[in-house]
């Protein structure tokens, strides 16, 4: 998988579209036919997705550094490593 465009990414609610904040070029849209709804609630999460991904890399850290030697992973911090891979295409 290549590398994603860098957030932060902006919304643009006029029409659905995820834009590139630095440079201004649409990098995503929801023209489907799917309801106005729906196509709305999914560019709100595509928007986040940037800063979701660094949120769950930065707790998979926390975690990573607070564990005692010898304790297991968490289910959450499973779920949370299997996100972060999935986001970046490893999985």
């Amino acid at each position: 998988m290549s590398e994603h465009t860098p957030g932060p990414w902006i919304l643009r609610e006029d029409s659905c579209v995820i834009v590139d904040s630095v440079v201004g070029y649409s990098i995503a849209g929801t023209r489907t036919k799917r309801p106005v709804e729906e196509n709305a609630a999914n560019a709100i999460l595509i928007s986040a997705a940037p800063d979701l991904l660094e949120a769950l890399e930065r707790l998979s850290a926390q975690c990573d550094r607070m564990r005692m030697p010898g304790q297991p992973m968490s289910d959450a911090e499973k779920a949370a490593r299997a996100a972060i891979s999935k986001a970046k295409g490893q999985s």
